[in-house]
């Protein structure tokens, strides 16, 4: 019987461990020279005189990005670049007084008595999200909006709509 059960609990882990490499996001830092050309050049045009904090080479299925973060004045923000130097999408830290008034009200109803710790804008395949950390009762928790102050969870990717 524990030859039974311990058999079954090896091919449970193996199974979970498969899974989590397969949905893993592949992540790596990077240094300037091994950024495609036509990234570094879309970027340097675009952004002069940003001072780059790091460059990671990022791998979603089968796509491969190429993301930059830097500080620009005094804003800091991540651009991904497909390799052929297109923008696939940004993030970019906001102060919370920037947030649409739509999300400030979701807050307000959903969390309220809520700190706005920091806000975060992000553009993605031409939807744009925020991405807010508030203190709720001394507890920190992050959360998604639509631009229409809709929350959107943890697990789901926002489309266009």
């Amino acid at each position: 019987m524990f030859k039974k059960v311990f058999s079954l609990f090896v091919v449970l882990t193996l199974a979970v461990l498969a899974t989590v490499q397969i949905c893993a996001k592949d992540e790596k830092k990077i240094t300037k020279d091994q950024v495609p050309k036509p990234v570094m050049a879309a970027f340097e045009k675009a952004y002069p005189k940003a001072v780059v904090k790091e460059y990671e080479q990022k791998t979603r299925g089968k796509e491969v990005f190429y993301a930059i973060e830097f500080v620009d004045g005094s804003v800091t923000r991540e651009i991904k670049y497909k390799a052929d130097g297109t923008v696939a999408g940004m993030e970019e830290e906001i102060a919370p007084k920037d947030l649409p008034e739509a999300v400030t009200k979701a807050i307000a109803a959903k969390y309220a008595g809520a700190t706005i710790k920091s806000a975060e804008k992000e553009i993605s395949d031409g939807a744009t999200t925020y991405e807010v950390t508030l203190d709720v009762k001394g507890k920190e928790q992050e959360v998604k909006f639509s631009d229409k102050g809709e929350v959107i969870p943890k697990a789901e990717k926002h489309t266009k709509g």
